[in-house]
């Protein structure tokens, strides 16, 4: 499924920020993880794909950020930072086609040892809609918020972006 010790990628159509391993799409024993795809379609019917994907990615924003320094001292996004420093129990929870919202997606950033959220919405401006988790532009800046988050005042201080000039919209573009 996809749910390992970087990122929890799950739908949350219920919007209830809820996501269990149920919510995810199962690979099989033999983590062959390709699933339907159709984008003539709404995206309901390609939700394993999707959320596949939003995996995929956020688990590559990891592994980039990480040779750059963006370790678990640092206060990465990991479930278990096997004793290198930060707190752990903090993977990234990515929820895919979530129902709160549409036109885009959003981060959440708490500080280190709580886990953030992305949630990636549908995109009600074409026929049929499209799933932001398709958009690498909007997942890569949602995560990136999370680095500019932790990085600036340390993993543990999470506020200092939290102002009028809202550096870390610049920055995670």
């Amino acid at each position: 499924v996809t749910w390992g010790n970087n990122v929890r990628a799950y739908n949350d159509r219920a919007a209830d920020n809820m996501g269990t391993e149920a919510d995810s799409p199962n690979c099989g024993a033999g983590l062959d993880c390709l699933f339907p795809l159709d984008l003539t379609m709404e995206p309901v019917t390609y939700t394993s794909a999707a959320v596949t994907n939003a995996f995929y990615w956020t688990n590559l924003f990891h592994d980039v950020a990480y040779r750059y320094g963006f370790d678990e001292a640092a206060g990465n996004f990991q479930t278990n930072t096997y004793g290198r420093g930060g707190l752990g129990g903090d993977a990234f929870r990515v929820e895919v086609q979530d129902g709160s919202g549409t036109n885009g997606g959003n981060s959440s950033i708490p500080p280190d040892g709580f886990p953030p959220r992305m949630q990636t919405f549908e995109w009600t401006l074409t026929s049929p809609r499209v799933d932001a988790a398709f958009d690498v532009g909007v997942m890569a800046h949602a995560y990136m918020h999370g680095i500019a988050t932790r990085l600036t005042g340390g993993p543990s201080t999470v506020s200092c972006l939290q102002n009028a000039e809202q550096m870390t919209e610049g920055w995670s573009d």
